[in-house]
Order: C-alpha cells, then structure tokens, then sequence
C-alpha cells in the first residue's frame, strides 16, 4: 500500500513481519515496531553505523561513497575504470599495512604497472628508493641537486651504454683501487701487452707510432704551447731541449744543438763492414742548407785506413788551423802552400824538403837564410854531420861561475868554461863528465886573502902538478883539462904574476 508519504516495504513473504499500522517517524516511514527503524540508514547521512555490516548483495547505483576504512575479507576489489583518490593531500592510500608510512605492503611474485609514465616524487627533497634483501640490502637515491642516481649497493647489468655527447666523460670513478680481474681487452679488445706501461715490463717493451708506411712516431714534451724538454733515463742526464732545439747527453742543460757532458766524452764512428781489412769510409760531411753541396768532409781516404783526411770542395778552397780569438795559426791554401802566418816552424824531429828551389833546398826571400842560420833552437845535444867550419867567425860558449863554499861541483855538460872563485877556505872538486870526450877549460881565481888549497882527485896531471897554496891573494891560474870519455888529464899554467 502506498500514500503521499509512506510504503510499505515489508517482504511479500507471509508471516515474515508482524503485521502492523503505518507509524511516521519524521524522516522514516515504517512499521511501528522499533526493531525496525533503528536500524536503518537515514538518507541524510546524520545517523553512523553502530557495528559492522554484512551487506551480502551488490550496492549499486552510488555516485559517491566516503567510507573511515574499507576492508575486504577473501575477495577483491574490482574497479572497470576510475581512480582510488585520497582527499588530503597529506593522506595516505594504504593497501595491505597497517602504517601511515607505507603505501603497499603485500606478499607477490609480481607487481607490474602497465603505466607508460611512472613518477615517483618527494615534495621535500631527493626521492629515495629502498631494497630490501637477505644478501646485499642497499637504497637508490635520486639526488635532485645533482641530477643523479646514487646506489648504495652493487649494480649489475648485462650492458651499460652511454649516449652523453663528445667532450663528457661517459664514466667518471672516484676510487683508485684497481680491479685486479678487468682485463683491458675486457674493454677495448687490446690485450695487456698491447699497452705501453708506465712502470716497465718484464723482459722490456717495444711500441711503434703507426703501422702503415710513412707513419712517425710522434714524442713531445707536453700539448702546451710553451714546450719543455723530453728526459732520457731515470736520473734525466740526457735531454732533448725543444725549446731550444738541443740535444744533451750527460747534461740537462745543453748549450748547443748537440752537447756531450761526461769524464771522457767521445763519439765513435764505425763502419758497418765486419771485415778487418775492409776500407773505413767514415765521413763526418758539411752540407750547405738544400743538403745537395757538399761543402767539405773529414774522414778515412785509403785502403789501408792509415790516411785521415781534411778537406774542402772547393777548388779555390782553403784549410785553416786557428788558435785562441780565432787567430790563424796555420793555412793550406788550393796550391798546397802553408803558411804559418807569424808563428815559427818548431820540430823536435828533422825538416825533410823533397824538391829544391834554385838548387837549394831551403829557399828564402831574404839573405839571412841563404848565409847562416838565425834564430835556432837551443838542441841540447847537437849533431853535425860533418866538420863545422865557422870560417872568420869565432864560436862563443856560455860561461860557467861558482864562489866557493867548501865543495863545488861542476857539470860539465852544461858548458866547457867555468870559472871558480876561492871562498874562505879550502875547496874539494867534483865533476859531471859530459857524455862525450871533450877539451874544458877551469879557471881559478884566489880570495882576496890567497894561499887557498883545493883538491881535484879525478884529474891526472901531465908534468908540473899544480901548488894552489902559492897562489897569492886574487891572484888566477888556469888548467886546461881534457876528456877521454873515462879518464881526466890536465895540464895547468903557474900563477898570475
């Protein structure tokens, strides 16, 4: 039965409810019995649920349902489309935990979002993922400052591939430890022993620059513009100067384009031929810049490698020997003439002149060298090989002098003249006998107090042996003594009167 403001919903089923009259209860029309309307969901929302309810049918037709909690026992939530929307914007959505700080917790062997776009993002800061394990526990942090992931746990991948431009590193390793098994071909497909190391290698290394004809191998000191040296050897003894374009070794400053710094430098070169009695062709050669004229060489020039030649290309060339201040000393000119500038010709051995000038064998502009000879130098044991005729000329010796102190001796080697002066007492003689037989001459000459002795034991006397104590004061007397080569014989005048 219906009305204005009431129906009956009573199940058609008989005997179900009671029967009984209509009863208004404000907003509720119902049967007047109270078991019935306390129960019932106002349409206006002001009356909650006391306890749980069993709705065991479907509830349709809702636009909207705002529930405190929702909870389903055994059975799922299906949803055609549409969203689960959290009203706060602090609210959480939790499925399966009890804990305002997580959003799922659930037990499956797959959670998959099928979402082409998933964004995780902190309102506050850096995004932190969390993994959770028995073996390797570790986080994956998004650090927004840096634009980076950082994980704090081992990363493995099959392949790592980076798309970065040219000009940024596509690895950039903090550590440097090195990882004993990545091997370099692991990398770049070289071997270990493709690699030049810096710290040598057993049994030495060898690299080349390129691997085509043609190819150099490229060394500087460094990329910079301002160059530097390249050092040689673990003490950098020797250098190469680029700066300067110098090569030194046994020094790391060297002064010229090729400087030699040891004890006893020396440069050696060496014919490749083996064989003893082959020629030595070793030429150190001057070039003029375009390396086509040879300008002169210095090198071996016979078979029997005992000639060492010096010499210019060209016909009209000279060859010079210069002395301190670049001074000239010694020319060879294209005739083959020498000229010794204003120097001497000084030789310990003999001049041999194999040609002669207008039949003589030394020829001279002036007169002096046609007539005798000026200037020799002091021989201290001459030879002639003939007689000496000094014609109307004498021949002066140098004079020999000696004051007496007690013991005289007198080299006779360095003179055949000496005179002796008596001192204050008597005086014993003896002789240095020249290396060949020889006349000498000694004069003697008392003090001035006279009656003087002296002993001459080497000399034997022929006829009148002298009597030096008769001698009065500055008074002389003279023995002439001749040499045999063993044995001394002298003759002597008397005193002066």
């Amino acid at each position: 039965a219906t009305s204005d403001r009431w129906m009956d919903a009573r199940p058609l089923v008989p005997g179900s409810v009671a029967a009984g009259p209509i009863t208004d209860h404000g907003e509720l029309v119902g049967l007047a019995d109270s078991a019935d309307h306390a129960y019932a969901l106002l349409i206006n929302g002001t009356r909650a649920l006391t306890g749980a309810w069993a709705a065991n049918n479907d509830i349709t037709g809702l636009t909207k349902l705002e529930v405190d909690n929702l909870r389903v026992d055994g059975n799922t939530i299906s949803a055609i489309s549409g969203a689960v929307f959290v009203t706060s914007a602090t609210g959480n959505v939790l499925i399966g935990s009890s804990s305002n700080d997580v959003l799922l917790s659930a037990t499956f062997s797959k959670i998959q979002l099928l979402s082409p776009n998933i964004e995780l993002a902190n309102l506050a800061g850096d995004v932190l993922v969390s993994f959770n394990g028995n073996v390797n526990d570790g986080t994956l942090t998004y650090k927004t400052t840096e634009d980076e992931f950082r994980f704090a746990s081992l990363v493995q991948a099959t392949q790592l591939k980076s798309t970065i431009a040219t000009g940024t590193a596509p690895l950039i390793v903090a550590s440097t430890t090195v990882v004993s098994n990545l091997n370099v071909d692991l990398l770049d497909g070289k071997h270990e022993t493709d690699l030049l190391l810096l710290a040598g290698r057993a049994g030495g290394q060898d690299f080349a620059g390129g691997t085509g004809a043609g190819e150099n191998l490229e060394m500087r000191s460094t990329v910079h513009g301002t160059k530097g040296k390249i050092v040689f050897g673990a003490a950098g003894s020797s250098v190469y100067d680029e700066v300067n374009d110098r090569l030194g070794l046994g020094t790391a400053s060297p002064q010229q384009h090729l400087h030699i710094s040891r004890a006893v430098p020396i440069i050696r070169l060496s014919d490749s031929n083996a064989a003893t009695d082959q020629e030595v062709a070793t030429l150190i050669e001057l070039y003029r810049g375009d390396n086509t004229s040879r300008v002169g060489y210095w090198g071996m020039a016979s078979w029997s490698n005992d000639v060492m030649v010096l010499a210019t290309d060209y016909p009209a060339g000279e060859i010079r020997l210069s002395t301190g201040s670049a001074v000239t000393a010694l020319m060879i000119d294209s005739s083959q003439n020498f000229d010794f500038q204003d120097g001497n010709l000084t030789t310990t051995g003999n001049i041999i002149v194999g040609g002669t000038v207008d039949g003589r064998d030394v020829a001279a502009d002036g007169a002096l060298l046609d007539t005798a000879m000026q200037d020799l130098i002091d021989d201290t044991t001459p030879e002639l090989g003939g007689e000496l005729d000094a014609g109307a000329h004498t021949i002066g010796f140098t004079l020999q002098t000696a004051t007496g102190d007690g013991t005289t001796t007198i080299d006779w080697r360095l003179g055949n003249k000496f005179k002796f002066t008596w001192g204050a007492q008597a005086e014993t003689f003896t002789f240095t006998a020249p290396s060949n037989p020889c006349n000498v001459v000694l004069e003697m000459k008392q003090d001035g107090t006279g009656g003087r002795d002296a002993t001459l034991a080497m000399v034997t006397w022929l006829g009148t042996v002298p009597v030096f104590p008769d001698g009065g004061a500055n008074k002389t007397i003279i023995a002439l003594l001749y040499y045999n080569g063993t044995k001394w014989w002298g003759t002597i005048t008397p005193w002066e009167t």
